[in-house]
């Protein structure tokens, strides 16, 4: 007689659990491969408009810090070499 179940009574009595088969595990491997290469374009875009975001942030805090110092020696801005 043929248990239709995952669960198969054992020597003593009880039942236990099949475990997955190789190609059961292959699938869920697959599955989880091309969810994760759906998600990584999204990552990669995500992460191109922060450091947009963060260069432009530097580049502001560069352009005030310059024309506060212009405005605080009256417009004089030396050419120093270093």
């Amino acid at each position: 007689m043929e248990n239709s179940s995952k669960n198969v009574r054992n020597n003593h009595g009880g039942t236990r659990q099949q475990v997955f088969t190789l190609i059961e595990f292959l699938t869920v491997i697959a599955i989880i491969a091309m969810m994760a290469g759906m998600l990584l374009p999204a990552l990669n875009k995500a992460r191109e408009t922060a450091q947009k975001t963060q260069c432009t942030g530097n580049l502001k805090s560069i352009g005030t810090a310059v024309f506060q110092y212009i405005y605080d020696y009256r417009d004089y801005l030396e050419k120093s070499y270093v």
